[in-house]
């Protein structure tokens, strides 16, 4: 016989708590589909062989191996091969689902109210968040923000909350794990002003706030005390391999408005692109949300929450950070739209039936579908989409010269065609490099001429001795190449191999 420990564990609430949360771990957990996987992998296992030296120039291009390279993500990398080379695949995709999913959750709990809500509101955040969630370094800064959130939210209810101190460690941390740590210190700065405005407004011009919002305030030395862990917290970041370097990448990268034109995840948000359409309808429906519960939201959050939704907007890469922060407002729409209704609705016996048979079909055919791609290097390169078969072709036929290959290839190129170095990949969009001459090369600017085969394209071909292309089946430069009498090497679905004539 059960006892009464066991039978008050297998209550429907506590059923009900298992199934979502085994929801949310697995929708987050994904294939490695981002393409510049392949060279984080090979950093680790450079940093590893190397005793975790960092190098202070590019090791993997020919085109720009004077660049100083900043290997900002340096520490993840090491932990991403280290796992790879011990546990396969499996376990990144593994890792990555609850540093994603713990993000999600972690800014429910902001929010003081019954875990149920709060697990609901993770699960709504994750299933949002599905065009970017990957086996991808840019997690480990969802989840530091995630963490910063959590603390400030800690703080300003509490000021009395010591794990507020956490602030420069994470950052610490943070800063050598991903370079998106500047997302966290743009946070705590923007809670700051806004803070500081509204004691501004309430004590010195006096001026009545207007809209039933909650405009409750810092008093100042619990403001001046964050501030202070502020800049602690700044000076921490610059104890990395490359100290204040590493803020000229992070501004390079965010403000190259060249390279944000052209790179798919930096492009903006527009009513011309049909993959916006999710977005925007969330957005929608969000700001409505906002409507039912502005009783309840902190003016500080709401005007945090619209400078997020605006940096979202301006490129597909930061739309998981105001999806995060969009997550509290669930929860209360959640409560209120439930109220005391929630407990009395999943103690039903056939909801839980429900959603186990739901949740069975739903593993069920995600786990069919991930094994075989985890398990193959072929098929994984095939499902999404890199040149497998031409890059074996490559290895039993070593082509002379120099190569020049695809952009949304470069990573893969790096980790499973090490025998060449590329041309360009995804870490270097936005790297310039002004030479002794005065000349100051664009390598993302080379690559468009010559691959979209735009005036000068030939003399770009002879400046970097480029011996043989690997390009995609129907791109133009291969049949014009084809046509100034290129030998075709290789060709098959996907892609095509040709090598200059003697």
């Amino acid at each position: 016989m059960l006892t009464k420990e066991k039978k008050s564990f297998f209550k429907t609430e506590n059923i009900f708590l298992i199934i979502i949360i085994l929801f949310i771990l697995a929708v987050a957990f994904q294939l490695p589909s981002d393409p510049d996987m392949g060279w984080h992998l090979k950093n680790g296992e450079y940093l590893i062989n190397h005793h975790w030296q960092v190098p202070s120039h590019d090791i993997y291009s020919y085109t720009m191996s004077d660049f100083p390279l900043v290997m900002h993500e340096w520490l993840t990398d090491i932990i991403m091969f280290f796992l790879y080379q011990h546990f396969g695949l499996i376990s990144l995709m593994i890792l990555f689902t609850f540093v994603t999913s713990f993000a999600f959750f972690l800014v429910a709990r902001t929010v003081k109210s019954q875990i149920y809500y709060q697990l609901i509101a993770s699960l709504l955040g994750a299933i949002a968040s599905l065009p970017i969630i990957s086996v991808r370094s840019q997690m480990i800064t969802l989840l530091g923000l995630a963490m910063i959130i959590y603390l400030v939210y800690q703080y300003k209810a509490r000021p009395t909350y010591r794990s507020i101190y956490l602030l420069p460690l994470i950052f610490l941390l943070w800063v050598n794990l991903h370079g998106g740590f500047s997302v966290g210190l743009l946070f705590i700065a923007l809670f700051i002003g806004v803070e500081f405005i509204k004691i501004f407004i309430k004590k010195v011009i006096k001026i009545k706030f207007i809209f039933k919002l909650n405009y409750t305030i810092f008093k100042i030395r619990d403001l001046f005390k964050l501030v202070i862990l502020f800049f602690v917290s700044c000076l921490a970041t610059l104890i990395n391999p490359y100290q204040l370097r590493i803020y000229y990448e992070v501004i390079t990268t965010a403000f190259d408005t060249y390279a944000k034109g052209y790179i798919g995840e930096w492009l903006p948000l527009t009513l011309d692109n049909p993959m916006s359409y999710r977005f925007i309808v969330y957005a929608i429906f969000m700001a409505f949300l906002i409507l039912f519960s502005i009783k309840k939201i902190d003016f500080t959050y709401l005007v945090i929450s619209l400078v997020f939704f605006f940096i979202s907007i301006s490129s597909w890469r930061h739309m998981p950070f105001f999806i995060l922060i969009s997550i509290p407002y669930w929860v209360y729409l959640v409560e209120y739209l439930t109220a005391d209704k929630l407990l009395q609705i999943i103690r039903k016996k056939w909801l839980i039936a429900i959603l186990i048979i739901v949740f069975i079909i739903f593993i069920g055919q995600k786990i069919n579908f991930f094994i075989p791609v985890i398990n193959s290097q072929e098929v994984l390169a095939k499902t999404f989409g890199y040149p497998y078969q031409a890059v074996q072709y490559l290895k039993s036929h070593p082509p002379a010269g120099l190569m020049f290959n695809e952009y949304n290839w470069g990573g893969y190129l790096i980790w499973q065609y090490p025998e060449k170095k590329v041309f360009i990949d995804g870490r270097m969009p936005s790297w310039r490099l002004k030479h002794p001459n005065g000349e100051t090369q664009e390598i993302l600017k080379d690559f468009r001429i010559i691959r979209d085969v735009q005036e000068g394209w030939d003399l770009l071909l002879l400046k970097y001795q480029i011996g043989f292309v690997l390009l995609y089946r129907d791109a133009p430069l291969g049949w014009i190449l084809e046509k100034k009498g290129w030998q075709k090497l290789y060709e098959d679905d996907l892609a095509i191999i040709l090598e200059k004539p003697d």
